[in-house]
């Protein structure tokens, strides 16, 4: 199983403006910097807490269909894109999306099989199955990730001159880790 990032949010959760009002920054000569911390900050919150944070396409990568569903990583997911395989005989197929449902009430958001139907057969090869969807939480439906965000681009911003490689790993796990534990995905 793979996951590739196709398009990134646009929008981050916690915005450059938002950012410069904590860091009480009013020139835009960081903003390059503040930016790159608060797209450091939303990936280790994605990565601590198994969702998506801010409109995102993703693409699951998997060598052939599952018995049942397919647990779609980065919930919520908002739509499907496409399912596309290589069927039996080799050749490539995009699946019907009269063939599947999405299933949004369950955590991690899953993909099955539509009633009285099942996956079709694959050709055994690597990466035979591509699932693209639409993924991510907006701003407004998660204040609490946005202040351990805030905290976390505040804190890396002043430790920056001590801090080297990756930024965010060197960070020790804080108490406002604590914001994401409600998104967490067991």
């Amino acid at each position: 199983m793979s996951i590739k990032l196709i398009t990134p949010p646009a929008v981050e959760v916690f915005s450059l403006a938002e950012a410069k009002i904590a860091l009480r920054k009013e020139t835009d000569e960081e903003d390059g910097l503040i930016a790159m911390l608060i797209s450091a900050a939303r990936k280790q919150a994605e990565h601590i807490t198994g969702r998506a944070f801010g409109a995102q396409t993703r693409e699951l990568i998997i060598d052939a269909f599952p018995a049942d569903e397919i647990l779609l990583p980065g919930s919520p997911v908002t739509s499907i894109t496409s399912v596309v395989y290589a069927d039996e005989s080799g050749a490539t197929q995009t699946l019907d999306s009269a063939a599947y449902m999405l299933d949004t009430d369950y955590v991690p958001s899953s993909l099955l099989p539509a009633a009285g139907l099942s996956w079709p057969g694959t050709y055994d090869t690597a990466n035979a199955v591509r699932v693209r969807y639409d993924c991510g939480h907006v701003a407004a439906d998660v204040p609490d990730v946005k202040v351990w965000m805030q905290i976390t681009v505040c804190t890396l911003f002043a430790q920056r001159e001590g801090l080297s490689g990756n930024a965010i790993s060197a960070v020790p796990r804080q108490a406002w880790d604590a914001y994401l534990d409600p998104y967490i995905i067991y």
